[in-house]
């Protein structure tokens, strides 16, 4: 047990601890849309529709939502079309997702104070690319994927899952996340400490905000965590801190 007042902290994945770029997001988007002959704004409407099935795990794979994808656009989906989506779609969460710079020194300090580690991420099965491709599970003791469990932030069941894998009370446990997903709502809900990590550059989408009432601390860097969490005077003064 670390000397502080927390055993856990939990983090949210995208915008938090990486990030892509919306100029990369949409080359992808231009090349996908370009394959299907369809506009670019067509391409992101129907895409982010299969969105919500998707991060619930009602598609199993990727190829699963493009050929929901393709049914929405009324096109054929013959295999060498959807071989080439899913890969467009896989490349550029392999390539074009990167670790913000106070990630991984963060973590490791966290976890050198005895801190375990968790991930908690509304994600589609695609997130696994990333995950593998970034070796996120090498400096994240549990990964909680929405798709993989079937439930989604800020339903109360997708934290408790991961504390239940980390073997800690919520009393005892912290959630880092960018606030998107009203994911601090949840978070508060289950009774974590809640800490809003703005970030200067700007995301890529907003989608639903955390309220303001759901956040006990705002960072704007990670490297502040190893001593709010890991000294319990730090930790008494990181409560409410505004940096």
């Amino acid at each position: 047990m670390p000397g502080g007042l927390f055993d856990a902290c939990v983090f949210d994945l995208f915008d938090t601890l990486v990030y892509f770029s919306k100029e990369d997001y949409l080359e992808k988007v231009q090349k996908a849309a370009a394959l299907c002959g369809i506009t670019e704004n067509e391409y992101l409407n129907k895409w982010k529709a299969t969105g919500v099935d998707s991060i619930l795990g009602r598609h199993a794979t990727t190829t699963d939502r493009v050929h929901c994808f393709l049914k929405a656009i009324g096109t054929d989906a013959n295999d060498n079309l959807v071989e080439l989506l899913t890969g467009i779609e896989h490349q550029f969460l392999r390539d074009k997702t990167y670790w913000y710079d106070d990630a991984i020194s963060t973590l490791t300090q966290l976890r050198c104070l005895g801190i375990k580690l968790g991930l908690v991420t509304n994600a589609s099965p695609s997130v696994r690319e990333v995950i593998s491709s970034r070796r996120i599970h090498e400096v994240i003791d549990e990964l909680i994927i929405s798709s993989e469990i079937r439930t989604a932030k800020p339903d109360i069941g997708i934290y408790i899952e991961c504390l239940r894998r980390l073997g800690c009370s919520s009393a005892r446990a912290a959630y880092v996340g960018d606030g998107n997903d009203r994911e601090l709502d949840g978070a508060k809900r289950v009774g974590l400490f809640t800490i809003l990590i703005r970030r200067n550059d700007v995301r890529a989408f907003v989608f639903e905000q955390s309220s303001e009432g759901s956040t006990d601390a705002i960072i704007d860097t990670l490297s502040l965590l190893p001593s709010m969490l890991g000294n319990s005077e730090d930790s008494q003064k990181g409560r409410h801190q505004e940096t």
